[in-house]
């Protein structure tokens, strides 16, 4: 275990320090990849089965002329 954490006197990463910085990165993207995944799927599923839903544009609009009004 010794060899993990002190291969040298001095700043340089050691391997287990190496390890968790690669895990850490592998949890964050698996969890941005699996988040876009399910945004796409949710937004697809929704104009498909929702096409009463405004959209982003209709919604944009419609909020500049209620604050233009008000």
């Amino acid at each position: 275990m010794s060899k993990l954490t002190r291969r040298s006197t001095g700043d340089e990463i050691t391997g287990l320090h190496r390890e968790v910085n690669r895990f850490v990165l592998f949890v964050a993207l698996a969890t941005l990849t699996g988040i876009t995944i399910l945004w796409i799927t949710w937004r697809e599923w929704l104009k498909h089965r929702h096409l009463e839903l405004i959209n982003s544009t209709i919604n944009f609009m419609s909020s500049k002329w209620y604050y233009s009004r008000n």
